[in-house]
């Protein structure tokens, strides 16, 4: 579900005058106010155009920003949750009671009190033992046990794929670059051969009638500073010396991550009109949630 064609490897992002640009704002002029951090660039109209399609279940656990979610709630989707923190993450985005479900797979029984109390739509159950349990809690609560519900297909991020993308800097040169605040998780589940897109911010050639189809490369892994032996670099087709910045399109750049001390998360970054302003990432859980 791109928000400017299904088969565009670029999504949102385009070569104007040899400059890579999302909604008009050249992504060099963001790499120089960026001063360093790496950043998941999103664009707000794609974003719009990807939520405006059909209504689907969107997790709350898979997405990072909190703006995204509330984009997904006002647009009519439906949201899913497997925590007592986040259907209070959803609740806050927007998402009534009515277009919230809760998928089979835990085994909290406050997570349960509070989705009963709160009159979620759906809520499932793992097996006989489970039903159980939530059929007793109900009838301790005084409150009905959710029916069956039509809760629509659920969605993960791919569905917002043309959305964004990673900006970061080369940390050294040459064809093997290691981009910084990468984590080296992140392509957990792909093909190690896969091959994805990994643009400069300038064209090498602007004048050639498609200067965006030679810059094609093979992504086989990210490594960040602090984990650099462990992570495979990503390789880019063309010379890049340190102090370079890379764009790599539709990488997840919604998903939500926790902290990890050993080096800087990228920002999350909404471009609209030619500006650009940082998103407000997703509260983490208390402590024993």
């Amino acid at each position: 579900m791109r928000a400017d064609g299904a088969g565009d490897p670029f999504g949102c992002f385009r070569y104007l005058g040899g400059r890579l640009t999302v909604e008009a704002l050249p992504l060099d002029e963001l790499a120089h106010d960026l001063a360093g951090q790496a950043a998941w660039v999103l664009s707000r109209s794609a974003i719009a155009s990807a939520f405006a399609g059909v209504r689907r279940c969107l997790p709350v656990g898979v997405v990072g920003p909190a703006e995204v979610l509330a984009e997904a709630a006002a647009a009519g989707w439906w949201t899913a949750v497997v925590s007592s923190h986040e259907l209070e993450l959803a609740e806050r985005a927007g998402f009534p009671p009515e277009r919230t479900s809760a998928p089979a797979g835990w085994r909290d029984d406050g997570f349960v009190k509070d989705a009963l109390t709160r009159g979620i739509a759906a809520l499932a159950a793992e097996d006989e033992t489970d039903e159980q349990n939530i059929e007793r809690i109900a009838r301790l609560l005084g409150v009905d046990r959710p029916g069956p519900a039509d809760v629509p297909p659920t969605v993960a991020l791919d569905a917002l794929a043309g959305s964004g993308g990673l900006l970061a800097p080369v940390l050294r040169g040459g064809q093997a670059l290691v981009l910084d605040a990468a984590p080296v998780g992140l392509l957990a589940g792909r093909d190690p051969g896969a091959t994805l897109d990994v643009l400069p911010l300038g064209a090498p050639d602007s004048t050639a009638p498609d200067a965006s189809a030679a810059l094609e490369g093979t992504l086989t892994g990210l490594s960040s500073p602090a984990t650099r032996a462990r992570g495979l670099p990503a390789r880019l087709h063309g010379a890049a010396v340190r102090g370079d910045w890379v764009l790599i399109p539709s990488l997840g750049a919604t998903a939500a991550r926790p902290p990890d001390l050993a080096h800087r998360q990228p920002l999350h970054v909404l471009v609209q009109g030619g500006q650009w302003r940082p998103l407000e990432q997703r509260s983490l859980p208390p402590v024993g949630d």
